[in-house]
């Protein structure tokens, strides 16, 4: 029996033949997934600049439906939750989402602040104490620099009769008060 031949290795030309074969296959999956320019998320964007919230709010739930884990469209739809419609529960709803995936995220922070902030004054203009105290202590944790927040902590133990309470909370706010 003649001794077996070795097989040579693969040319040079073979293997970049192979990258290149690999790298538009690689291609042609990411095109007909979407690729980068997703349109609800240009549309989203083009109706939020015209304050058309509630359809800008649309689009990214339809981009959310197509990608589950888009940070950036979930990000946009807390943040007009927040910002723009002063819908404390939703915001509440999306920001809570952001932080268990994005946790200490400065953004996500700042917009569930506001939401427990926008909570905070309508449970205090509707008479509820206990869930304004919560939301606005809530609001002060998140926004540690909020002028507003500890403005109406103090105002709030104020009413209930805390005095400590809201000279220690009239002090941070006269220290973070915005300066003319």
């Amino acid at each position: 029996m003649p001794p077996r031949r070795r097989r040579a290795p693969p040319k040079p030309i073979h293997l970049l033949y192979g990258i290149l074969v690999l790298a538009v296959l690689s291609w042609l999956v990411f095109y007909l997934r979407g690729g980068c320019r997703k349109p609800e998320m240009d549309r989203g964007g083009k109706l939020e600049k015209s304050g058309q919230w509630r359809q800008a709010i649309a689009e990214y739930e339809a981009l959310l439906r197509r990608y589950p884990n888009d940070h950036e469209a979930a990000a946009r739809i807390a943040d007009i939750y927040c910002l723009h419609l002063g819908d404390d529960e939703r915001c509440l709803q999306w920001t809570g989402r952001l932080l268990e995936l994005y946790p200490g995220t400065r953004r996500h922070q700042r917009a569930a602040g506001a939401g427990w902030l926008t909570r905070g004054r309508r449970l205090l203009d509707t008479g509820d104490r206990t869930g304004a105290e919560h939301a606005l202590l809530e609001a002060a944790r998140l926004l540690p620099d909020s002028y507003d927040a500890a403005d109406l902590l103090r105002q709030y133990y104020g009413a209930v009769g805390d005095r400590p309470k809201a000279d220690e909370w009239g002090n941070k706010a006269d220290a973070l008060a915005p300066r003319p």
